[in-house]
């Protein structure tokens, strides 16, 4: 008696397994922009949920895809995202190329900003006087008549 509810429960536990699997469906393709280049590491994702995938260096992607009605979105930087419904005859093919376009959103200027070694030290939370070694390029004094111009700083030279 107990071996049949044992063999029961081992039937309805693969019967449930098998209609997960049967629920869950592959979806392959290949992603790439509109000269037809694959797009390599370009994100396919399903919307609402975590799951998700990248393309590879051929632009080849593969992702499970749940049952009931979804939508997968594909994005890659500097190309518009492209949201897709998925379709019961979609998803019997298995087989879904997808073209993204191109962003054409510039940037308008960019601005570089830096700092000089010397400002640098300058700016620092610390007690320092920085010489700026520049200057002194045409100037004939000896290291010590510099630093003594210096203020704060006096070097002995006797004793």
């Amino acid at each position: 008696m107990q071996i049949i509810r044992k063999v029961s429960l081992l039937v309805l536990l693969l019967t449930a397994v098998s209609w997960q699997v049967q629920a869950q469906r592959l979806l392959k393709g290949r992603i790439t922009d509109a000269q037809h280049e694959p797009l390599i590491s370009a994100s396919i994702s399903i919307k609402g949920t975590t799951q998700g995938v990248s393309s590879d260096s051929d632009g080849n992607y593969e992702i499970s895809i749940p049952s009931g009605n979804q939508t997968l979105i594909a994005y890659y930087m500097g190309y518009d995202s492209k949201e897709i419904k998925l379709t019961s005859e979609l998803l019997e093919s298995g087989k879904l190329n997808i073209v993204l376009k191109e962003n054409s959103i510039m940037l308008s200027e960019v601005a570089i900003e830096g700092k000089s070694p010397v400002q640098q030290i300058r700016e620092t939370p610390f007690n320092v006087t920085a010489i700026a070694a520049n200057k002194l390029h045409n100037i004939s004094t000896d290291l010590n008549q510099v630093l003594n111009r210096t203020t704060g700083v006096r070097v002995r030279e006797s004793g």
